[in-house]
């Protein structure tokens, strides 16, 4: 009887050991999943936030918008390497499946990434501008001969680019056969006019939003596309 009540006795402790270990797994596993939860709300409100800037360019663009977002993306993955955060660069792709001219921007349907779309328009730039005046098409000089002197005057392609070919005429003393043979024959100057309206040709050039890619476990942007829509 005695032994029969002892036995009793530790199945209860069992029991009630088991009960209490179950209650505590219960407990843990709660406030893991809390914990978890947290977490997982915490991520996405991070995500949230990170891609906020760049989602504001989720739509089609003007060229002088996407100028901005490559430079948003460009800074983005340099601040990234240089802080080492342990994310991934974001890819920013832009598309031309024509020449949009046959110096500058031509044809690549896998895109231009953010870097090479913003050193292309920097070489226009600087073909045309050159590098705090000095430089480029903009800053030759074009030597101008009056008819009736033998001074010479240089003038620089862009002073003569903005004035009318009566104006350049008078102002100098040439004849229309002079103006046709040192003004519109001049190499430089060629190219000043064929490329100076380019930088807004490309700004107000409309591009399409194609795909915003997010990775799949941070929830954060790494792919963004467009494409070049037909003038």
């Amino acid at each position: 009887m005695e032994n029969a009540s002892k036995a009793l006795i530790m199945a209860g402790s069992m029991l009630v050991s088991l009960i209490v270990l179950s209650l505590l797994v219960m407990m843990f596993n709660n406030i893991s999943g809390v914990k978890r939860a947290d977490a997982e709300s915490t991520a996405t409100l991070q995500a949230s936030e990170f891609n906020k800037p760049y989602l504001a360019y989720e739509r089609n663009l003007y060229g002088s918008e996407l100028f901005s977002l490559a430079n948003l993306v460009q800074d983005y993955n340099k601040n990234r390497i240089k802080n080492d955060d342990g994310y991934k660069d974001i890819d920013l792709k832009i598309k031309f499946s024509r020449n949009f001219d046959a110096e500058y921007f031509k044809q690549n349907k896998t895109g231009y990434t953010q870097d090479e779309f913003l050193t292309e328009i920097n070489r226009l730039d600087v073909d045309l501008n050159g590098v705090k005046g000095v430089g480029g098409y903009a800053n030759a000089m074009i030597t101008i001969t009056p008819d009736t002197s033998d001074k010479s005057f240089k003038v620089k392609v862009k002073n003569i680019a903005n004035m009318t070919m009566s104006t350049v005429m008078s102002q100098y003393n040439i004849s229309a056969s002079t103006y046709n043979t040192v003004v519109l024959d001049n190499a430089d100057y060629k190219k000043y006019n064929e490329y100076k309206g380019l930088p807004e040709r490309i700004k107000s050039a409309k591009f399409k939003c194609e795909d915003f890619i997010y990775d799949k476990k941070t929830g954060r942007i790494e792919k963004i596309v467009f494409s070049l829509i037909g003038e």
